[in-house]
């Protein structure tokens, strides 16, 4: 049995694994899925540390692998691993907007739209990105939120070496090209694919839950 904190990616919020959640307690697992918390990125790690229990692993969703991450910078012993889902991985003290522009098509620069110290996505281009090959995936736009652009400029170092890190890639994603998140991970050696885009969370919880039961395994071992 594992113990999983699920981290929401930007502008969405932690009601999005619901699913996830129910798949993974018929599996055996304890999972919680706590909201980002604060307008920094420490302010996120404080509250994900704060929220774990000693082993958990972090599962963090595209910007989400960030706070995943910056929280086992803050408390690398707390931690029994991550698990970057078709994430932002951290490499060379970049942040996500470095990141981001960096790929070799940005996808999401043009729907983003900022507002003073926040931003919010595009609804129509934030259907089109997010949320293919799910169900109603108007109603699942019309849960996004506006979130602080500040963790988004957050550059992070890299963790340890023997730090434990897995990769879910979704192979069709057009937010995140998948050969662009298989660029990210290349430092990774566990690596998973599920066949959905940048949703898995709604278009196929029951193969994630079953990845990440997987993946919890081969961290364990490691």
């Amino acid at each position: 049995m594992a113990e999983f904190i699920l981290i929401h990616g930007a502008c969405h919020r932690a009601g999005v694994w619901r699913a996830v959640l129910a798949a993974l307690a018929a599996k055996g697992h304890r999972a919680q899925a706590p909201a980002l918390q604060g307008a920094s990125m420490a302010d996120h790690a404080r509250g994900l540390v704060a929220s774990a229990a000693k082993g958990a692993i972090l599962v963090g969703h595209s910007a989400g692998g960030f706070a995943a991450h910056a929280a086992a910078l803050a408390a690398a012993d707390h931690f029994g691993g991550i698990i970057y889902l078709c994430a932002f991985i951290p490499a060379g003290d970049k942040s996500v907007a470095d990141l981001r522009r960096a790929a070799p098509q940005d996808a999401l620069g043009p729907a983003i739209r900022r507002a003073g110290a926040t931003y919010a996505f595009d609804p129509a281009a934030a259907q089109r990105l997010f949320f293919n090959r799910c169900p109603d995936p108007a109603a699942h736009v019309a849960g996004l939120r506006a979130d602080p652009i500040a963790p988004m400029q957050t550059a992070l170092p890299n963790l340890p070496a023997d730090f434990p890190r897995a990769a879910i890639i979704c192979d069709d994603d057009r937010a995140i090209a998948p050969a662009y998140q298989m660029q990210m991970a290349a430092g990774i050696a566990l690596r998973r694919h599920l066949p959905c885009g940048h949703a898995p969370f709604f278009a196929a919880p029951d193969l994630l839950a079953q990845s990440l039961h997987d993946l919890a395994d081969m961290l364990g071992r490691r």
